[in-house]
């Protein structure tokens, strides 16, 4: 029977040591994932980033010198171009870095009503121009949040340039912050009377062309609004985006203080 015993207790050593051995292996097989992928993001936003940047700083020197008017309505476009096609970039690697947990957050208390009124009065002239207005309905007392000042705010406003850029001309567009016992909720809708005309776009031939300086709003918006949803699920809270007929909707839920 002892011996019985022993043999079963010798078993249970060599399993122990068996299992410690699994978890050290898949322990540094992980960490040498996370040490390649770090090297390789860091390697892949040099290599993107860069070549992209000296394009804009090359043609901003151009565009400093006495050119024919022609050659720099041109050049700004192109300007205009590269500008767009490195947020591009900077949105696609800061996509990957949320998806790996490589962004840190810093969290504090926020006032939430505060931040989307900061964030709307940076479309003010845009919704002038474009004949929008926007009915802002909040409760009666501030609704405060503990989230990253900074990202949330990015989130928020790529959020309002995805909505914006996707109304037509003289939309209402209503935007409600209401709260509930485990959320506060953000609700941006989009009632349009349609013209026929999309912001930075006409209809020539039956087909939607690029027009104005609104050109490039459009461009990269869905890739914007991904990444937005990449920093509201960091903070633990969820978006949705719905589309019935003209009316359009995104609701943006954040866990409350």
């Amino acid at each position: 029977m002892e011996d019985a015993l022993m043999s079963l207790q010798s078993c249970d050593t060599i399993n122990n040591n068996q299992s410690y051995e699994l978890y050290l292996l898949k322990y540094n097989l992980k960490e040498e994932y996370n040490s390649r992928l770090d090297y390789y993001i860091e390697t892949l936003t040099h290599d993107i980033k860069t070549p992209a940047l000296a394009q804009i700083r090359a043609v901003e020197y151009l565009l400093d010198h006495k050119l024919p008017s022609d050659t720099k309505e041109m050049l700004a476009t192109v300007l205009e171009s590269c500008n767009a096609q490195y947020e591009i970039i900077k949105n696609l690697i800061n996509k990957m870095k949320y998806q790996q947990d490589k962004i840190v957050l810093r969290f504090s208390s926020l006032n939430l009503t505060e931040l989307i009124r900061s964030n709307l009065r940076g479309y003010k002239n845009f919704l002038i121009e474009h004949g929008n207005r926007v009915k802002l309905n909040v409760p009666k007392s501030e609704l405060y949040i503990n989230a990253d000042k900074d990202k949330l705010s990015e989130a928020l406003n790529k959020i309002l340039n995805y909505s914006f850029t996707k109304t037509r001309n003289f939309t209402e567009i209503n935007i409600s912050l209401k709260e509930n016992e485990y959320h506060s909720q953000i609700l941006i809708n989009l009632e349009g009377h349609a013209t026929g005309e999309i912001c930075g776009f006409k209809y020539q031939g039956g087909k939607e062309i690029y027009i104005g300086s609104d050109r490039y709003n459009c461009v990269g918006n869905v890739l914007e609004y991904e990444l937005a949803s990449e920093i509201i699920n960091a903070h633990s809270g969820s978006i949705n985006e719905n589309q019935q007929g003209n009316a359009y909707q995104i609701e943006i839920r954040l866990p409350k203080k």
